[in-house]
């Protein structure tokens, strides 16, 4: 089971951390900036599929996914797009919640996002969706 916890402190700064529980089989490259569609964007890129798990943007925006959504469902041998291909997509956009509504999230096994976003205000803070 994959673990993320988001410690919030002082001065709209947080902590974020991480724990993974991927199988052997899979490859990432190390994590470099991405110049992609002109947006700078930070993540371990996945060798075979593309994506990534977890990355930061200069969209001021944190993007985190985890396995699963919110009933268990069973695996299929294969899908047309990595859940990690919707992070790199995440992080891009100009406006993270419209992304989300306007994207066709058929055919990706179902995942769970954490987004911190300075973009969008709440009560004069990040807001974590």
């Amino acid at each position: 089971m994959c673990t993320v916890t988001y410690i919030p402190k002082a001065n709209n700064t947080f902590v974020l951390t991480s724990n993974r529980d991927k199988f052997v089989g899979g490859t990432a490259l190390f994590t470099i900036f991405y110049a992609v569609d002109g947006v700078k964007r930070l993540f371990p890129k996945d060798v075979v599929a593309g994506g990534s798990r977890i990355g930061i943007s200069e969209r001021n925006r944190l993007i985190y996914l985890l396995n699963g959504g919110f009933e268990n469902h069973l695996r299929l041998a294969n899908y047309p797009m990595s859940p990690g291909v919707v992070v790199k997509e995440l992080l891009k956009v100009k406006n993270v919640r419209d992304a989300m509504e306007r994207f066709d999230f058929s055919n990706i096994e179902p995942f769970t996002i954490v987004a911190v976003d300075w973009n969008i205000n709440r009560l004069g803070s990040r807001y974590v969706v």
